[in-house]
């Protein structure tokens, strides 16, 4: 039925033939550059899915083929469109792997960027840390130096007011 089908575009509109085939060229081309990726990707059942419709395609435009020997526009059609699938293909995936990598590229500056935030942040932490430490410290060297000023002045009012007595009672001060 399908083969019955294909003939009716054997010789009454060649055109149509012709898109059809750089069509069918460019899918089949599409389906078996993607069968190569899947398969990369060691994808089983997807490899199988798209090798079966594939394969489907293929024996449709073989018998388009058979039937149109006659007409080289439609090989050349055919080819036409397998060379823009198999580019398209291939081209799509060189944009696919850029933005992965511009992605991965995009997160590892994200990731340095918060590393250095963090590594700020804690830095900062540590200077806060270190001033209160450095303010507790003077408060105490504060406390310290009246504890000390008032030592000093309570020793010097003492000794300006206490008499000094001579050891000798002979040795006294002359007035």
């Amino acid at each position: 039925m399908a083969f019955e089908v294909l003939q009716t575009f054997e010789t009454s509109n060649v055109p149509l033939l012709i898109f059809l085939l750089f069509t069918s060229g460019v899918v089949e081309e599409i389906l078996e550059t993607w069968v190569t990726f899947t398969i990369m990707k060691r994808q089983t059942i997807r490899t199988g899915f798209i090798t079966f419709f594939g394969d489907l395609l293929d024996c449709m435009v073989f018998a388009v083929f058979v039937s149109n020997l006659d007409k080289w526009p439609v090989i050349v059609a055919y080819s036409i469109g397998a060379t823009v699938g198999t580019v398209s293909v291939i081209e799509w995936q060189k944009y696919e792997t850029r933005k992965k990598k511009a992605l991965q590229k995009q997160r590892r500056v994200k990731g340095i960027k918060r590393k250095k935030e963090a590594q700020r942040l804690v830095a900062l932490r540590k200077a806060e840390k270190l001033k209160k430490i450095a303010e507790a410290r003077k408060i105490e060297l504060k406390k310290i130096e009246k504890v000390v000023e008032k030592k000093v002045k309570k020793d010097e009012s003492t000794q300006s007011t206490t008499k000094i007595t001579p050891i000798n009672p002979s040795d006294k001060p002359s007035s």
